[in-house]
């Protein structure tokens, strides 16, 4: 039996919490991979579909694929599995890619800066696993995020985090002049 750790003491719970809204579940799993498994059951039947949530959705798979040949296990169906979940994740970026290169939140929605980062930064991992990406989709995004570094200058602490994430983004994705526009 468990005992629960230091910070779920009750009193440290804020007084305005409210207990029926919420908890917390501990699984504890024999190895990564199986941890990963666990997760994959979750986001593959979370309600909504957005370009956040796809990018969400294969990036975990994209872990367990990755950690599952870094153990060098033979495991065809499970890959196939994998891989169809992360082609079907990429397709449905690809459709949702907007006319200026970038993804927004919702399909009416204009391109966010910090979304479509993330999700070059997503396609940027799937490259790095192996899998063919779209590059004229990654070029456009990157563009995208190259004339935002390029016409703006930071005002706020969160415009400076919104060019960090861009910059992380783009080393994920390879580019090579990194530093072009900082």
């Amino acid at each position: 039996e468990l005992e629960l750790c230091s910070f779920v003491r009750p009193d440290r719970v804020p007084a305005q919490a409210e207990p029926a809204a919420g908890g917390l579940t501990v699984n504890l799993e024999p190895s990564l991979a199986a941890s990963l498994q666990a997760a994959l059951a979750y986001v593959e039947t979370y309600p909504y579909e957005g370009v956040e949530q796809a990018v969400s959705r294969f990036l975990p798979n994209l872990a367990l694929y990755r950690a599952l040949r870094a153990m060098d296990r033979e495991a065809p169906e499970v890959y196939a599995r994998l891989s169809q979940e992360i082609g079907v994740a990429m397709q449905t970026l690809y459709g949702r890619q907007t006319s200026e290169g970038g993804w927004g939140w919702c399909p009416e929605c204009p391109s966010s800066e910090v979304l479509t980062a993330y999700t070059v930064q997503g396609l940027g991992e799937a490259r790095s696993a192996g899998f063919a990406i779209n590059e004229l989709s990654m070029g456009q995004a990157i563009e995208y995020l190259r004339r935002y570094m390029d016409n703006t200058s930071p005002q706020s602490t969160d415009d400076w985090d919104t060019r960090a994430t861009i910059l992380y983004a783009l080393a994920v994705a390879g580019e090579p002049e990194l530093g072009r526009a900082s």
